[in-house]
């Protein structure tokens, strides 16, 4: 039948039998029904292919992420002392998910400042997934250049040589659960990256810093509930960095708990910065217009510090038991705040007071402590048989209250008892 008959027919009424002569004499052509069976067979391996592919070193990974069939490829073997850089960049690594399912790629420590090492190393590429990596021993654990709306999650990169993840020039990525622990110098780094998010990311330990956000362009940055604890220089650290949010992370006995030099209004909520050797919050080199906000900064030396800076605001943040003084301000004007929680301050006022903060450190209630067992191990921390850091309800501005140490004492383990006589 030719196109022009069948066209003839639809048009006297007879479409119905013309589809279904149609339909005969095209089944009765072998050559149509082993074309469908190839699309058919192309359609269901080319699916298979897409869905997942598997390595097993850094060459054969290097393969699966460079094949534009792999969709996801997941590492199924243990990656030891390699030598030189293992993910390099392959070229079609976009859209892609590397799953590592919890095996390690780890390198030799073979790589210098002027060779590096990297053990994933992305430049320009956008819309991956890397997950559930450890990556160990090279220079750099995960470094993306130029690389845009990426995920990071679950992933280790323990002890490199210079940094466990860095982010240069790459914005709109987002990095969660991911740990940068004992790196020789920076656990976390984003330098020149604008827009990513990081949420619950742990860099303990590390030779200078936990977290960094620095270089002029690195704003609009989010860090919610990260740690960033025991770095020998800064937990986190934004340098010449403007408009970032920083919530509920945590930066506990480094030198510097958060450290902002040269960085414009960045808002500052709910952290706590407590027992660095140095000040728990430091804003210097003209970092202005910052807000910080129900902050918890307490037993450092200093526990809110500001420094030639300026018209920064200070509101509701809890700053008890510094060794020097709760909130320092010199060489700054313009810094003013209400409602927070201090006993000593050098050049600074609340709003409507003559003198230091709205509330006093020593009549702030911690309700951590609730019944007799509390109690015992209040005495046994006054006895010496526990220290701070094994009381069961620590808190690291008290226990029970604050007194003007900031630490327990027996009126302290008194006014427990009573509360638990009284029911109160």
């Amino acid at each position: 039948m030719t196109k022009e008959n069948f066209a003839s027919e639809k048009r006297t009424g007879n479409e119905s039998g013309g589809k279904k002569l149609f339909w005969k004499k095209f089944y009765q052509k072998p050559i149509y029904l082993g074309i469908i069976a190839v699309f058919l067979i192309f359609l269901i391996v080319g699916n298979v292919n897409a869905a997942v592919c598997t390595c097993s070193d850094c060459i054969t990974c290097n393969n699966a992420l460079n094949n534009t069939n792999c969709d996801t490829v997941n590492l199924i073997a243990e990656i030891n002392n390699h030598v030189g850089t293992c993910i390099n960049d392959p070229t079609n690594f976009n859209n892609k998910i590397f799953d590592c399912q919890e095996h390690g790629i780890d390198g030799d420590d073979s790589g210098n400042w002027s060779n590096p090492t990297y053990g994933i190393y992305l430049n320009g590429k956008t819309d991956n997934t890397i997950k559930n990596c450890i990556v160990t021993d090279f220079d750099y654990g995960i470094f993306f250049m130029s690389s845009s709306n990426n995920t990071l999650t679950n992933n280790t990169a323990n002890d490199n040589g210079e940094e466990g993840i860095d982010l240069y020039s790459s914005s709109h990525n987002t990095l969660t659960n991911n740990t940068a622990n004992n790196n020789v110098a920076k656990g976390i780094i984003l330098s020149a990256s604008n827009y990513n998010i990081l949420t619950n990311n742990t860099a303990n330990s590390n030779s200078y810093y936990g977290i960094g956000i620095y270089l002029s362009t690195s704003n609009n940055n989010t860090l919610t509930n990260n740690t960033a604890n025991n770095n020998t220089d800064y937990g986190i650290y934004l340098s010449s960095s403007s408009n970032n949010t920083l919530t509920n992370n945590t930066a506990d006995y480094n030198d510097v708990g958060i450290y902002l030099p040269w960085s414009d209004n960045n808002n500052l909520t709910s952290n706590t910065a407590n027992n660095n050797s140095w000040a728990g919050i430091y804003l210097v080199s003209f970092s202005n217009y910052n807000t910080l906000t129900s902050n918890t900064v307490n037993n450092n030396k200093y526990g809110i510090h500001i420094h030639s800076s300026s018209t920064n605001t200070l509101n509701t943040n809890e700053v008890c038991s510094n060794t020097d003084t709760d909130i320092y301000v010199s060489s700054s004007t313009g810094n003013t705040g209400d409602n927070n929680t201090c006993n000593t301050t050098y050049n600074y006022n609340d709003i409507g007071t003559t003198t230091g903060c709205t509330y006093s450190c020593s009549s702030v209630l911690v309700e951590k402590a609730t019944d007799i067992f509390d109690a015992v191990e209040m005495l046994e921390y006054l006895s010496g048989q526990k220290n701070f850091n094994q009381l069961s309800h620590y808190n690291i501005t008290g226990y029970y209250k604050f007194t003007g140490s900031g630490d327990i004492n027996l009126p302290d383990v008194f006014a427990l008892i009573a509360q638990i006589v009284t029911g109160g």
